[in-house]
């Protein structure tokens, strides 16, 4: 019996392998890699100001001291099945803290909390569980975007707050 190690090449998800021996080509062997999935996040409100820290499976993909309207998309691999996807509020100096998640490529499904809102003060989390299929990106129609239109969130010193605000 033989053994062969086969590098796929970066970007492959799917497809098949065939070996070539001298002229003898062998029967073409599916494979499939991890999925690949897009996350976006951000600030949209009118004042760029909140910061956000992004987990996935409980490990820390992003996480930054200063306030960022558009973050990614980050790339990240994800075996098939089911994930937990975790923002969490830094800081929101007015105490709105607007914000916004997108998911793209490989996902077929997100449910959890809501993808866009003024609510995710400091130390609050916002949870979402996302469905990866391998080759996904593939065969989805535009129509099955796993996001929203990106509208800035009104915000003025007027706004009942959402979160304690804390001055020194």
């Amino acid at each position: 019996m033989l053994v062969l190690t086969v590098v796929v090449p970066d970007g492959a998800s799917s497809g098949f392998i065939t070996v070539k021996v001298a002229e003898l080509l062998s029967n073409e062997y599916p494979f499939s890699g991890p999925g690949q999935v897009l996350i976006t996040f951000g600030d949209n409100g009118n004042f760029n100001d909140d910061v956000f820290k992004l987990l996935v499976n409980g490990k820390v993909i992003y996480d930054n001291n200063q306030p960022e309207r558009k973050v990614g998309p980050l790339n990240i691999s994800l075996e098939d099945g089911s994930h937990t996807v975790q923002l969490t509020g830094i800081r929101a100096d007015d105490g709105i803290a607007t914000y916004y998640i997108e998911f793209a490529g490989d996902v077929t499904s997100v449910t959890g909390d809501e993808l866009t809102g003024r609510d995710l003060c400091p130390n609050t989390h916002k949870w979402y569980q996302i469905t990866v299929e391998s080759g996904a990106e593939v065969t989805k129609s535009p129509k099955q975007a796993l996001r929203v239109p990106m509208i800035l969130q009104q915000e003025s010193a007027e706004d009942t707050t959402e979160c304690p605000v804390t001055t020194n």
